[in-house]
């Protein structure tokens, strides 16, 4: 699937982020079976869903929860994935995938996280609400 995929039926594409996310290229390893520890990546700004596709290309497990969104360009109606958790990319692993994400220099800031049980929870709420749930809002009746 692409980052943005057609719901009209139009001759033109729809736009495009710099990077295409082909499933059929790039097959991720889940890093919830993975041993190691969890370590959340700060990214450089946007550059979510291309370190992720650097990290597949190097069979380094990592999670970027993706949300689908509708968006308008003219005329046209496209849904677009973007990350749940704006800036930051999840990998499970050892220290050397840690330095070789590193080194794809698309990296702002490497966050250790010293409760591994309570982020391999949350993170499996926030994969769950990536696939199934879409947040209500009731209308605010304070008037």
């Amino acid at each position: 699937m692409s980052l943005m995929e057609p719901i009209a039926d139009d001759r033109r594409p729809c736009p495009r982020d710099s990077i295409d996310t082909d499933p059929a290229q790039t097959t991720q390893i889940s890093p919830f079976t993975q041993p190691g520890d969890w370590v959340v990546l700060h990214t450089k700004s946007r550059q979510e869903k291309a370190l992720s596709l650097d990290l597949a290309a190097r069979q380094i497990p990592c999670f970027l929860p993706l949300r689908k969104e509708i968006r308008y360009y003219g005329k046209r109606k496209c849904v677009v994935e973007l990350p749940i958790f704006s800036n930051y990319l999840f990998i499970k692993g050892q220290n050397e995938q840690v330095y070789l994400a590193d080194r794809t220099k698309r990296v702002a800031n490497i966050i250790r996280c010293p409760d591994q049980q309570k982020i391999t929870w949350e993170l499996h709420r926030a994969e769950s609400f990536g696939k199934t749930a879409r947040p209500t809002f009731a209308p605010m009746n304070h008037f």
